[in-house]
């Protein structure tokens, strides 16, 4: 006699937790979304109604904010959002271009290392190659020398000497280097002063003994 099968009873690993089932449904809405906003034409004469049906998805998928928009507002044509699109970035890039300019050429050493120094510079000059208005490495390295106090005078006169343009690694280890020898004479300037000034002092003193002993030898 064939026995009556018992159920099957599920265990609480084998239902999708409402974590899991969230995942699921994220990744099933972006591969549909992938799928619809596929664009598998380019348009021609002929196409435009598929066209716009698979490029107006996409558009309101990867919208425009609402600061955007309000610059493209009246745009009937393509031509005309893209040309409104264009002047306000190119804009907003000359504008941003200008205000890092400024910064670069305000610059100095002041207070900071050399290292902070150079990573300032570096920063200001990767921030403008970055909106399409790159400078020269000349350039960088007339800024970076333009902004050097003048205990650097000497460092500055043999970069500026050479004939051809040096490396910017170059320039950086040469001011490294001499910032190292300015440090290291600071520190050793203290006892030396002093002791010039001891010296200094002990002469004026016995000068002046001489000429008063002088003075009254004449005198007597």
């Amino acid at each position: 006699m064939v026995q009556p099968s018992s159920p099957v009873h599920l265990s609480s690993s084998s239902h999708p937790t409402s974590s899991t089932t969230a995942q699921l449904k994220s990744m099933d809405d972006s591969i549909r979304l992938q799928l619809f906003l596929k664009i598998t034409q380019k348009l021609d004469e002929k196409n435009f109604h598929l066209w716009h049906q698979q490029i107006e998805p996409y558009i309101n998928a990867h919208g425009l904010t609402d600061v955007i928009l309000s610059f493209v507002r009246g745009c009937n044509h393509a031509h005309q959002l893209w040309d409104s699109l264009f002047n306000y970035f190119q804009k907003q890039t000359r504008a941003k271009a200008r205000q890092l300019r400024v910064e670069l050429r305000a610059l100095s050493l002041d207070n900071s290392s050399i290292q902070e120094y150079l990573l300032k510079i570096c920063n200001i000059v990767d921030a403008l190659a970055s909106i399409g208005d790159p400078i020269p490495s000349s350039h960088h390295i007339d800024v970076i020398l333009e902004g050097l106090p003048p205990e650097f005078t000497h460092v500055v006169f043999v970069i500026e000497s050479k004939f051809d343009v040096m490396d910017l690694d170059e320039v950086d280890i040469l001011l490294l280097a001499h910032e190292l020898r300015l440090n290291k004479f600071k520190k050793q300037s203290p006892p030396d002063l002093v002791s010039l000034n001891l010296t200094h002092a002990a002469s004026t003193g016995s000068t002046t003994k001489d000429s008063v002993a002088a003075i009254s030898k004449q005198n007597t």
